[in-house]
């Protein structure tokens, strides 16, 4: 039996081992065959090693053809002359031999040629087997690391949900929030408006009131002396006085008004439905504002009405201190 020697090689342990078998009278082992029994090398070397002995193996069988049933050593190193009397002694049995011989090299030829095809096969086989394996634990691997990354998208997924959650919460209490905020200035403001259009109402009898006062004061002063200018002067002051004072008053309702807007501004900035809200109110307040400066306009007409009545009384008085006084005849 043989025995590998550990100190070859793999190609000299696979020529050992297949010239061993060879010489034997054995058919030439395959591939697979030779790698089980040495126990290392790749299949690649190995059929590389078999293609050439399987081609020494060959020219030995082509020499041999001429002496057969020679010995190979002595085929080799025998004389031309010997080899011409073998190849005489052996021409006859060679023409009865030599169908049979033939249809067994044929036949021993098939076999060479489908066994190496079936080596090749085994190989490409082994090869694809071995790359079905790899392919098979990349894609392992590579089920695996998806598992992990969706996982990990899971969890991130998980997490941007709840925090999704709790933002839409936070927003919804903001939302609220203004709405109540927008609600309580909305109803801040409605309430100056309604203290605006009464205190500006009352102004307008007030200033209807002191127009008929004036009117009446006018025709007094018509008939009466000069005590009477000055009580009128005086009162024209005190009614003076009392308009610059509502003036005044006016004035500050008018920024308290302003202030108010601009807060009702801000608001609506934050939504639509406020803005168009302060617009009607800032619209409303412009509009209330002209009739007050109109009404300003027309006290300060009475004013220079007044002034005028004044001074034409003080025409005539000037013409009466002028006339002789009536004396007793």
């Amino acid at each position: 039996m043989f025995t590998p020697d550990p100190d070859l090689d793999v190609r000299a342990q696979v020529r050992e081992f297949v010239w061993s078998a060879l010489h034997s009278g054995q058919p030439m082992p395959g591939s697979t065959a030779v790698r089980e029994h040495i126990g290392a090398g790749s299949l690649t070397t190995i059929t590389s090693e078999l293609r050439k002995i399987r081609a020494e193996w060959a020219e030995l069988q082509r020499r041999q053809s001429a002496l057969p049933g020679l010995p190979a050593s002595v085929a080799h190193y025998a004389a031309p002359f010997l080899q011409n009397l073998w190849k005489d002694a052996c021409q006859q049995a060679e023409a009865a031999l030599r169908p049979p011989l033939e249809e067994a090299n044929q036949a021993v030829q098939a076999l060479k040629t489908r066994l190496a095809e079936c080596e090749d096969q085994l190989i490409a086989k082994t090869r694809d087997h071995g790359q079905l394996q790899t392919d098979w634990r990349n894609r392992g691997q590579l089920l695996e690391e998806r598992g992990r990354a969706l996982d990990r998208l899971q969890h991130e997924l998980d997490l941007a949900r709840q925090q999704a959650q709790a933002e839409r919460e936070a927003a919804l209490q903001k939302q609220q929030a203004l709405q109540q905020a927008h609600a309580a200035d909305l109803a801040a403001a409605e309430e100056v408006g309604r203290q605006w259009a009464t205190r500006l109402s009352l102004l307008n009898d007030e200033l209807i009131a002191t127009r008929q006062q004036a009117e009446t004061e006018r025709t007094r002063l018509q008939d009466s002396h000069q005590t009477a200018l000055r009580e009128q002067a005086q009162q024209l002051e005190q009614q003076r006085q009392k308009a610059l004072t509502q003036g005044q008053e006016l004035v500050q309702l008018r920024q308290q008004l302003v202030h108010r807007s601009e807060a009702a501004e801000q608001a609506a900035q934050e939504t639509a439905a406020q803005k168009a809200l302060v617009t009607e109110l800032i619209s409303a307040l412009k509009e209330r504002d002209g009739q007050l400066h109109a009404l300003q306009q027309q006290l300060a007409a009475t004013q220079t009405e007044q002034a005028a009545t004044q001074a034409k009384l003080d025409t005539i008085l000037n013409r009466l201190s002028v006339l002789p006084l009536e004396t007793d005849t």
